[in-house]
């Protein structure tokens, strides 16, 4: 089974793509993996850059099943969402006021 991470930083995306080795014989290890364990897999390998917080994610139904051939290779795709800069808070200006003197 191997695992594979693309960050698409175009579309805010992380692609996640797990592909098992087709089943040809009973004898093999039937290989299924679902969304939680897709998650578990993402959590344990996968470290998210700084700049970037891990969203939701977009395509939850798909799962590994390598029992069916078109099955084999799956990806699930989840939402980046980007880390925007705290706020500078501007400094208030100070002026001196200035003194009038007025003559009668």
């Amino acid at each position: 089974m191997n695992t594979e991470f693309v960050i698409d930083r175009e579309n805010n995306q992380l692609l996640m793509t797990i592909t098992a080795e087709f089943r040809h014989r009973m004898s093999n290890d039937h290989v299924r993996i679902g969304f939680s364990a897709a998650n578990r897999i993402l959590k344990e390998q996968f470290e998210c850059p700084e700049d970037l917080i891990l969203g939701e994610c977009l395509t939850p139904t798909a799962s590994v099943d390598n029992e069916y051939l078109n099955r084999c290779c799956v990806t699930w795709t989840f939402s980046l969402i980007s880390k925007s800069p705290a706020p500078v808070a501007k400094k208030a200006r100070t002026r001196s006021k200035k003194s009038t003197t007025r003559v009668k």
